[in-house]
């Protein structure tokens, strides 16, 4: 299935049944839909985050002066800084990939996958959920 270019844009039927991109790109339903974005979100967020930098961090020893405290810097402005330049690299190549690849996007996805068989479903940040019920 192809991806839908941003700048298409979703048309729901009265009953929520479908979605249809209407240059005839995919016709799926919106619980499929759903699904998909949130496999892709868990796997993005896996090849992203989990496996660059953040994980070196996560490997090492507790901090015994702050370990559990709230409040506590735990990490460094330049940990952070690779932490989120490497999150930032990863989910552009994806992004290229999805639109330039689809194959291997598709591939890299499955990848991802395999770290996030039991992380819980994603869920609408709540801004969100509010602007869709009104």
């Amino acid at each position: 299935m192809r991806r839908v270019p941003s700048s298409i844009s979703l048309i729901e039927t009265p009953d929520r049944a479908r979605i249809d991109f209407t240059a005839g790109l995919a016709i799926m339903s919106i619980d499929s839909y759903r699904r998909q974005n949130a496999r892709e979100a868990k796997a993005i967020v896996a090849l992203a985050f989990r496996n660059g930098p953040i994980e070196d961090i996560h490997a090492g020893d507790s901090c015994p002066t702050c370990s559990g405290r709230a409040g506590f810097s735990r990490i460094t402005d330049e940990e952070m800084k690779a932490i989120m330049k490497s999150a930032v690299d990863h989910v552009y190549q994806l992004l290229v990939l999805r639109d330039e690849s689809p194959e291997e996007y598709e591939s890299k996805i499955r990848l991802g996958e395999r770290y996030t068989v039991n992380w819980d479903e994603p869920r609408m940040p709540r801004a969100r959920r509010q602007r869709a019920s009104s």
